[in-house]
């Protein structure tokens, strides 16, 4: 979710000063640049730094109460700087409203945009006399609330966070200005090849689940009118399908101020009742999006994935650091490194409520797609055998678990972490372990998770790109290849040269 600050942009002046030698300090005497013989020796380049000792971290005791209303709130105290960071989770996603994918993004949009007791312009002037930085947005199952500001104006955020939630009226211009604005972004995404490769990856991955409906067309949005609006709205914003977190130096008396704000949130909203969780199953299937001025293609290998909540998560989560977590594991080091055929190639491992994904990619040159394909298969044939080195495993050991705790040292991201596990089902044990369960994979169950988790046999093939450097291509990697333009529709098919296989979790 793309972080909106609404607040007055405080100017920030940096000067330098300097001069520049004059004619007397031009020259420099020869025998104070010479190199000395005895000179100690540069740093050995050919050999990689040996990482540094980690950041010590542990997740501060969390305070948790449930307000009368059903809101449930977790409180994560930090000293130090006298901030907060505050996120409202709402159950209120785009699987809400799967028969329109646009109408929860435009709900969370136009939260801002009026309550009723301040229009757009008063409740902005308001955020910025507080210092405050405002943001709202919809997910596959929630609508995300953000504020952040000085500990001081705890109050003042959670009044925001609370005229968001229940008192925001959609007023008529800012529904109509908000879907011109959401219209023009989807135009201008249209236009790069990674918007047609997210859609159709979602749509291989979810099928008919409401998860697939990332991404609304040009007529989703003129479909979605004021009415349809305050009615999911009213059907789905309430503290029942709620979750506060609250992360940084908790001012006292906070708890009164927490109630006199939210108690009193009333809504009809039912009990959030998630929708069934999806049933990942691919084929080793090509889809194709044909793009005829791409200069590059755009390649995607794509399956199901190990929950966080599983006993292989960890083992699976080592053997993905190793295939392609960063830019020095093997997918990188191959495709870039040796070949240069893209400047990145990474692995990744997704999660949301109820299921979890692989996906292998890149970017590469039209002309090397061929190659690179190939290079794919080969690394996940060399995942297949299970064979880890002793330094690929510390690396990626040392990797994760130093990253770890650098990534939230700060109040927003600890918040959206903090925030994120609980809306997937699991306990705040899961942070607090993190970095010892890194720690404790053994080499043998990350080479037995690579065996059985990424292997790549049955992965489907996405890619975007020209026909001459795609179909081709990918027949020769897949069992069949489903060919789309660029509005998404299916036009043809056409055999590929392996037999089909399949896989699903």
């Amino acid at each position: 979710m793309k972080r909106t600050w609404v607040l007055g942009l405080a100017a920030l002046c940096f000067s330098a000063c300097g001069g520049s030698l004059g004619p007397s300090t031009a020259k420099v005497a020869e025998s104070t640049v010479a190199v000395s013989a005895t000179a100690p020796a540069g740093p050995d380049r050919s050999k990689a730094p040996a990482p540094g000792t980690a950041r010590p971290f542990a997740l501060p005791a969390e305070q948790r109460l449930t307000l009368p209303n059903g809101l449930e709130v977790v409180l994560i105290p930090r000293t130090g700087v006298p901030s907060l960071a505050m996120r409202l989770s709402i159950r209120a996603g785009r699987d809400a409203s799967s028969d329109n994918v646009a109408l929860a993004e435009l709900t969370a949009r136009l939260l801002r945009d009026g309550t009723r007791t301040q229009d757009a312009t008063e409740l902005a002037e308001f955020a910025d006399r507080n210092g405050l930085a405002v943001d709202a947005g919809a997910e596959a199952n929630r609508v995300l609330l953000a504020a952040d500001g000085l500990t001081q104006n705890a109050e003042a955020m959670l009044s925001v966070l609370r005229v968001m939630a229940q008192e925001a009226t959609f007023p008529q211009d800012r529904v109509e200005a908000r879907k011109k604005e959401f219209e023009g972004e989807l135009e201008l995404q249209a236009s790069e090849p990674d918007f047609h490769l997210q859609r159709l990856t979602y749509k291989v991955l979810f099928g008919s689940h409401p998860y697939a409906a990332v991404l609304p067309t040009a007529a989703d949005i003129a479909k979605v009118d004021r009415k349809a609006i305050e009615r999911f709205y009213k059907q789905n914003y309430g503290p029942k399908r709620a979750r506060l977190v609250v992360v940084g130096q908790i001012p006292e008396g906070f708890e009164a101020q927490l109630r006199a704000a939210l108690a009193t949130w009333r809504s009809s909203a039912s009990t959030w009742k998630p929708a069934e969780a999806p049933r990942i199953e691919v084929c080793n299937e090509a889809h194709v999006v044909l793009r005829p001025d791409s200069v590059q293609t755009n390649i995607n290998w794509v399956g199901p994935g190990v929950r966080q909540a599983d006993p292989d998560y960890f083992n699976t989560l080592l053997a993905n650091q190793v295939l392609g977590g960063n830019a020095g594991a093997r997918l990188f080091m191959n495709l870039r490194e040796s070949k240069s055929y893209t400047y990145g190639a990474y692995s990744r491992l997704s999660q949301i409520y109820g299921g979890a994904w692989f996906t292998a990619f890149s970017n590469v040159r039209g002309p090397v797609t061929a190659g690179a394909l190939t290079e794919f298969r080969n690394e996940f044939a060399r995942m297949a055998e299970g064979t880890i080195e002793d330094k690929e495993l510390a690396g990626a050991v040392d990797y994760l678990a130093g990253i770890f705790p650098i990534q939230i040292e700060e109040n927003g991201p600890l918040a959206d972490v903090v925030l994120r596990t609980l809306d997937q089902g699991l306990e705040l044990d899961y942070l607090k372990s993190y970095r010892d369960r890194v720690r404790g994979v053994s080499r043998a169950q990350a080479e037995t998770a690579a065996r059985r988790n990424m292997s790549g046999t049955a992965l489907s093939l996405i890619m975007v790109g020209t026909e001459e450097q795609t179909v081709a291509n990918a027949q020769a990697q897949s069992s069949k290849v489903n060919i789309y333009d660029l509005d998404g529709k299916k036009v043809r098919e056409e055999a590929g040269n392996l037999a089909r296989l399949c896989t699903g979790r």
